[in-house]
């Protein structure tokens, strides 16, 4: 059987993965991909404002001023009109990815409970890129774990700033065995983690690991 790959982050997801125009997506992607695309819109409307003013401004100089350049002042300007558009869309688009962490959509309360987090240094409290929260299949404990795939219920690796979201929501009614890893850093490993009936969904959990 072919194992299928995100066609995004490029993780295996096996038999969970979504179909959407013919390509897999793992939870996590498909989630972000299908995300409402409000902010965007907003940052292209005022991006467009934004140089709108700007354009109307340089005429309004050029016609009071009518300046003749030449040689070094003509560069300088033409690089400067290039260069103000670029920056103004650079930190539209950048000012996007710094505001709060999204929070995943809430399940009702029949479903499972829906990870999210996030993993950062103890000492500095720096989020960790790359680490992995790792949960088992129940009945495997840390103790009794050897890397096998088959004794990995769900796992999910960090991005640059640290978040991660489980692919997989863990069932209820249900105990589970966390190990949370990471290069450099001392790992972290809990047993009979219990997720019951009124577990909230979803629900943050963050760790702190120490180098």
């Amino acid at each position: 059987m072919e194992r299928l790959i995100c066609c995004v982050c490029e993780k295996p997801i096996g038999d969970q993965a979504i179909q959407m125009g013919g390509r897999p997506y793992c939870a996590s992607c498909h989630a972000k991909v299908t995300a409402d695309r409000r902010g965007m819109w907003w940052a292209s409307l005022v991006g467009t404002g934004v140089l709108v003013l700007f354009v109307l401004l340089v005429v309004l100089i050029a016609g009071a001023a009518k300046p003749h350049l030449e040689g070094a002042a003509l560069l300088a300007a033409g690089i400067i009109l290039a260069l103000v558009p670029a920056i103004i869309w650079l930190t539209l688009f950048y000012a996007q990815g710094r505001g709060p962490r999204p929070t995943p959509t809430p399940q009702p309360p029949r479903n499972g409970v829906q990870i999210y987090g996030r993993i950062t240094d103890a000492e500095t409290g720096r989020g960790i890129a790359g680490a992995y929260f790792v949960v088992l299949q129940p009945g495997i404990t840390e103790a009794g774990f050897e890397g096998e795939e088959s004794q990995i219920y769900t796992i999910a690796e960090t991005n640059h700033k640290g978040n991660d979201e489980l692919p997989l929501p863990l069932a209820r009614d249900e105990t589970y065995s966390i190990i949370v890893v990471a290069e450099g850093y001392q790992p972290i490993a809990e047993d009979d983690v219990y997720v019951d009936e009124d577990t909230e969904s979803p629900l943050e959990v963050n760790k702190s690991m120490w180098s």
